[in-house]
């Protein structure tokens, strides 16, 4: 048989093992898991040969696999999106915030269109938090 598309079994692995700490569904901690020599890990077709045995041991079956599977065109829109996504981070300078917030916060901000200076700006100018929290559109548990 022959999939056109991509899926990613560690959401389905995550979801059989029920584990979703850090490392608890990498090849060789599965593979180990399941007692199968390691010796040959992080060599792409070794690596192939270890998925495809831990899915057979997990139940994770081809069909649903190929109904999670998503399309090249899907694959190439988000990776895409992502790209953009960057490069607006980079243009509102919110790459300024890095070591304050995450990743996936200064990702949200820029899809705001939240820049670096905005945010500087109305902090400078009003030194004020509920100035900041109305720019996030926060609430607090006192509707302030």
């Amino acid at each position: 048989n022959i999939i056109y598309g991509f899926c990613d079994t560690l959401p389905l692995i995550r979801n059989v093992t029920g584990k979703t700490e850090k490392n608890a569904n990498t090849l060789v901690t599965l593979a180990n898991r399941f007692g199968m020599d390691v010796i040959k890990a992080h060599n792409a077709v070794e690596d192939c040969k270890f998925l495809a045995k831990i899915l057979i041991k997990l139940g994770i079956s081809n069909d649903c696999m190929i109904n999670t599977s998503k399309s090249m065109d899907n694959v190439l829109s988000q990776m895409q999106k992502k790209n953009e996504i960057k490069v607006k981070i980079k243009n509102l300078q919110l790459d300024e915030l890095e070591t304050c917030t995450t990743a996936n916060m200064r990702a949200k901000m820029a899809a705001a269109d939240i820049s670096y200076v905005m945010i500087k700006t109305i902090y400078m100018d009003t030194k004020n938090i509920m100035d900041l929290k109305n720019l996030f559109g926060i609430i607090d548990e006192n509707q302030n």
